[in-house]
Formats: C-alpha cells, sequence, structure tokens
C-alpha cells in the first residue's frame, strides 16, 4: 500500500481491532473510527469533502454555552484588559448563555440571535447595551467560524442592533439662542 501525502490523513488499526483515521481539517484534528479499513476511508474522504466545500465539521454536540465559556477563556488578561474581559463575560453569562446557551452551535440560527437582541431589550437594557452584547456574540461567533466548529457565522442574518442617537449640545438650543451666543461671540471679537 503506498503512503499516503501530507494532509491527506492517516489509517490505523487500534489495539481494540476498530480502524481509526485521523486527519486535520483547518485548525482542528479529527478522528474517525469504523470496524473496517474500508469503512474508515470511507469516512475520511466524506470529512474532507466536507471540509473543502465548506460544510460543518466540527463537534456536533457541543451547546453555544459550552463554546462561549471555552471562548471566554482564550479571551483572558493579557489577551484583552481586565476589565474587558469583565464585561464579556457578564454578558455572556446573563444576556447570551441563559437564551440560547442549549442550542448546538451547529444547529444556531439567525433567530436564535435575534432572540438575544429582543430578550435584552426586553429587560429594559439600552440600545448601546445591546449593540455590545450583539458584538461579544458576534465576535464569538467569528471565531467559531475561524475555527471550523461552525459553518457560518449566523450574526450576519440579522441587522445590527442600532444604539441611541446622540444629541449634541447644539441642537438642544433653539435657534434664537445660537443666534444671541454666535452675535455675543462676535461682538466680543470686535466682528459685529
Amino acid at each position: 500500500m503506498a503512503r499516503r501525502g501530507c494532509g491527506e490523513g492517516a489509517i490505523r488499526r487500534r489495539a481494540d481491532g476498530r480502524w481509526e483515521a485521523s486527519v486535520t481539517l483547518g485548525m482542528q484534528r479529527k478522528s474517525l473510527y469504523g470496524k473496517t479499513h474500508a469503512e474508515v476511508t470511507k469516512k475520511l474522504t466524506a470529512a474532507q469533502r466536507d471540509f473543502e466545500q465548506g460544510q460543518f465539521i466540527g463537534d456536533a454536540r457541543q451547546t453555544v454555552a459550552q463554546y462561549l465559556m471555552s471562548w471566554l477563556e482564550t479571551k483572558r488578561p493579557p489577551q484583552v484588559k481586565p476589565h474587558t474581559w469583565a464585561i464579556y463575560d457578564s454578558y455572556v453569562r446573563m444576556q447570551i448563555a441563559p437564551v440560547i446557551g442549549n442550542v448546538r452551535l451547529s444547529q444556531l440560527s439567525g433567530q436564535h440571535v435575534q432572540q438575544v437582541v429582543t430578550k435584552a431589550l426586553g429587560r429594559g437594557l439600552s440600545p448601546s447595551t445591546v449593540s455590545e452584547v450583539y458584538g461579544v456574540l458576534r465576535q464569538a461567533l467569528k471565531q467559531a467560524v475561524w475555527l471550523g466548529l461552525a459553518l457560518r457565522d449566523v450574526t450576519d442574518q440579522i441587522d445590527r442592533p442600532r444604539r441611541a442617537a446622540k444629541r449634541s449640545d447644539s441642537s438642544l438650543r433653539s435657534p434664537s439662542i445660537r443666534l444671541r451666543c454666535s452675535s455675543t461671540w462676535r461682538s466680543r471679537r470686535g466682528w459685529g
């Protein structure tokens, strides 16, 4: 039998009699098991084909809460400032995980993300805070896609929550007050 090339995976017989194929797909090492060599070879080629087509290849049983907790561990200081990490942690534990934490990462949809946004607004959070919660979830899911744990970033399927528009001091004043202020300023400068 010819030796396999780099990136093609490896097939071996285990001590318990089963066959194991292992291959690196993206950034993740994946092991596949079967009773026969042919069965494992078929699973290996199917996994490689799915990966090339961009289909999900991560752990199908991992929930959103499990992934977010491991993601938080990668964001610990010195990766981010301690205060930033504390904010990420509170958003994950109090806003995201209670709503969609039990959903499998492979089954997460835009509808679930919309539930997070809607329930956060329903709890009385400001639009600015809800936008930050959405941003944390989006950042985590982008990394899940990059690691090959999710097929796509489902936060792209909904519109980002809008922040409340800020009003400047000049917009709060009436036009006559602005005119008086500018005329006073001009007279002090000797222009008016």
